[in-house]
């Protein structure tokens, strides 16, 4: 194989993205899936939250919570601050939901997951809900 030396490749000006090639140098580009999300991830997120009916400014902080439960990343402040991978589960799963009701059952099996794992004192393997989704407000779960 014909390794090149220098500097990483470039992302392509316009679509900015890496070309497939770089995966061919080991250690010069990270994964798709922890960089951060594109403007139409984090828009499909919103797009999926408005079709539930949570796109009022007054729902920012249930948004949030039920972000942070089903990406397992307790430090999310913004939807915007999600990595490409996390953004799209996250947009495949809210639009798995019909309504509100389904959003709260989806909710209410990350903190199940979670409760199940500090029961049996499993340590959070980091696939699915944070252990932050324990402390999602109970409130929102019988907000629909």
């Amino acid at each position: 194989m014909n390794v090149r030396a220098g500097p990483p490749l470039a992302a392509h000006p316009r679509t900015d993205r890496v070309p497939l090639r770089a995966a061919a140098y080991p250690g010069r580009m990270t994964s798709a899936l922890d960089r951060p999300a594109t403007a139409r991830q984090v828009g499909a997120v919103h797009g999926a939250f408005r079709r539930l009916g949570l796109d009022d400014p007054a729902w920012r902080g249930a948004r949030l919570a039920v972000v942070r439960a089903l990406c397992g990343a307790p430090g999310i402040f913004s939807i915007r601050q999600l990595t490409g991978g996390e953004a799209g589960r996250l947009a495949r799963l809210l639009s798995s939901c019909r309504d509100c009701r389904d959003l709260v059952v989806l909710v209410a099996l990350a903190r199940e997951e979670v409760e199940d794992a500090a029961r049996r004192r499993i340590p959070h393997s980091g696939a699915g809900p944070a252990p932050a989704a324990a402390a999602l407000s109970p409130s929102l779960m019988w907000a629909a």
